[in-house]
């Protein structure tokens, strides 16, 4: 619970940052304090508050009697005029609202969350099942927006799922390649298990679409309410990284991959508003990683796999160790070239428009 706490208020603090020439006077009047403070006993002063100076009205302490619905109604005025505060405490509520579920449904089932179902042990189903309603709560009662909005559907967005798969592979098959030539992993055996990679098929998608609906899907439509949408990419990537920080082995070069990672899939989603590719990369990312592979998925060696790999040269830089390919050098520069080349292939039809219509302009006007 601390860590949810934490990195909201980390979410919040940031969205204050970065833009303070925003926080004007406009947006902080004086007249959402009048409501609640009697007008002999109003004293005009300057209140720092954080990035930005605004002029407020209060009260000495101990002639107002503050109702406290109104000092309510203040607050939430306050919050929606402050876009960036806004958006702040919207992440905050959602990552506070969503643990409080999850706590709750795990008290519920506390005598079943070591089964599984369909390879899901229920622990996980209780997180996946409270993140969902949480976003369709704060959609519908919060935000005041369709559930639709975070992109989940799959027409006309079918060629999107079947390229996130492409680039998982050809990611992978590049990386995997690279690493067996110059003789920093081997295979030592191969182990077939039809079952195992089923399910571990099954439980990687579910992960998938908790986490892209969460730091894609919903974070991103928040924060660019209040930002353009490549800030809103950063932050929430470093939102997906901080929840990460405690996985086994981690190291510095960890949290830049995961960054980059979480960056590789934002890129698609911030352009089409759709998770299909971002969820299809996950998706494979994740099961071609571990359970084909033989490498950690994040720190992780919960799942059997296909192939079992060796280290000749131990664990270093180039191979990942025991973290996995995350943290390898190798996965810098697929996930910055991967980047590059997502955000010149979103970019390219509106630049081309653009040369168009300038061109078109230029001759028949």
């Amino acid at each position: 619970m601390t860590e949810i706490l934490i990195a909201s208020s980390l979410c919040m603090t940031v969205l204050t940052i970065s833009d303070s020439h925003s926080l004007h006077e406009k947006n902080c009047r004086t007249k959402y304090f009048r409501n609640f403070v009697p007008v002999n006993h109003r004293v005009k002063c300057i209140v720092s508050i954080p990035y930005a100076t605004v002029k407020k009205t209060y009260c000495p302490f101990g002639h107002a009697k503050l109702n406290l619905y109104k000092l309510y109604s203040f607050v939430m005025r306050y919050m929606s005029n402050c876009k960036y505060l806004s958006a702040g405490f919207n992440l905050l509520a959602f990552f506070f609202l969503s643990a409080i579920l999850t706590g709750l449904l795990r008290g519920l089932l506390s005598d079943y969350l070591s089964l599984q179902l369909m390879g899901v042990r229920i622990n996980y189903l209780c997180g996946f099942a409270s993140t969902v309603f949480t976003i369709w709560f704060m959609m519908r009662f919060v935000n005041k927006r369709p559930f639709s909005v975070i992109g989940l559907s799959l027409r006309n967005h079918f060629h999107s799922f079947v390229s996130g798969i492409m680039w998982a592979v050809a990611i992978y098959s590049g990386g995997f390649a690279f690493l067996a030539v110059s003789n920093q992993v081997n295979i030592n055996a191969i182990r077939f298990d039809g079952r195992s990679l089923l399910l571990s098929f099954i439980f990687y998608l579910v992960v998938a679409v908790k986490e892209e609906i969460t730091y894609r899907g919903y974070c991103i439509n928040v924060l660019t309410t209040s930002m353009n949408k490549y800030a809103a990419v950063v932050i929430s990537s470093a939102i997906f990284v901080f929840f990460h920080r405690n996985n086994a082995g981690i190291s510095y070069l960890s949290y830049f991959n995961l960054f980059l990672v979480g960056i590789l899939f934002s890129v698609n989603y911030v352009h089409t508003r759709n998770l299909s590719f971002s969820i299809a990369l996950h998706w494979f990312w994740n099961w071609i990683q571990g359970p084909v592979l033989g490498f950690g998925v994040s720190g992780s060696h919960d799942m059997r796999s296909l192939f079992r790999l060796a280290y000749p040269n131990g664990d270093n830089l180039l191979n990942g160790g025991t973290f996995g390919f995350e943290a390898s050098v190798v996965c810098t520069v697929l996930c910055l070239v991967g980047s590059a080349a997502l955000i010149t292939q979103a970019s390219c039809p509106s630049i081309l428009r653009k040369a168009y219509h300038k061109v078109r302009k230029r001759h028949f006007r």
